[in-house]
């Protein structure tokens, strides 16, 4: 659960303790786990595991068949200028 909420999970040990999570009968509760993490992410956003670099920038144009001449590729400069 700390890997999916933190991006260092190890993280949790520095801000809580093993007994913080345990339930009555001693077992880990996963609504104390949970409740923990809440806790940590309000307290410490930087924390909290952080998305996925978008890599697409945008539309790309479609590769050539074969290398343009440099009179298709003056063309196409004329026609963008």
């Amino acid at each position: 659960m700390a890997a999916e909420a933190l991006d260092d999970p190890t993280d949790l040990w520095l801000a809580t303790s093993l007994d913080a999570l345990r339930g009555e009968d001693g077992a880990i509760d996963p609504q104390m786990v949970q409740g923990e993490l809440n806790r940590l992410i309000s307290e410490k956003p930087h924390w909290k595991k952080s998305r996925p670099v978008d890599l697409d920038q945008g539309a790309r144009r479609e590769a050539l068949d074969e290398d343009p001449s440099w009179g298709v590729t003056l063309k196409r400069a004329m026609r963008r200028g």
